[in-house]
C-alpha cells in the first residue's frame, strides 16, 4: 500500500510539473489583442508607465521616434500634460535632458 501510494504521488507530482507553460514574449506580442491589452494596462499603471518611460529615454531610436512626432510634442505642450509633466519631478528631469540632449546634438547648444 506504501508502495503504491509512493507510485501515485510521483505520477501526480510528474504530470503536474510538466503542465508548466513557458511564454515567450515575442509570441506574446505577436497576436494583436493581446499585444492591445498589454499596452492598454501598462498606459493605465502609473508604475509600469513611469518604468515604460524611463526605458524609452534610456533608448536612442525611442526618443528619435518621440522627437520626430509632432503630435506627440505639441500634446505634451498643451494643457493636462504639461501641468502632469511639471508636477512629476522625476518626468520632468527627464524630460529636460531629453531635451538639452536634443539641443546639443542639433547645434543649438555649445
Amino acid at each position: 500500500m506504501k508502495a503504491l501510494t509512493i507510485i501515485l504521488s510521483m505520477i501526480g507530482l510528474v504530470s503536474l510539473n510538466s503542465c508548466t507553460q513557458e511564454t515567450n514574449p515575442q509570441a506574446v506580442l505577436e497576436n494583436p489583442e493581446t499585444r492591445t491589452e498589454v499596452f492598454n494596462d501598462i498606459a493605465q499603471n502609473d508604475d509600469y508607465m513611469t518604468e515604460f518611460m524611463e526605458n524609452m529615454h534610456n533608448n536612442p531610436q525611442a526618443m528619435q521616434m518621440m522627437q520626430g512626432n509632432k503630435n506627440m510634442m505639441d500634446a505634451m505642450m498643451q494643457g493636462e500634460g504639461m501641468q502632469m509633466m511639471m508636477e512629476d519631478g522625476m518626468m520632468m528631469h527627464s524630460m529636460m535632458d531629453g531635451m538639452m540632449k536634443m539641443m546639443h546634438e542639433k547645434g543649438m547648444m555649445s
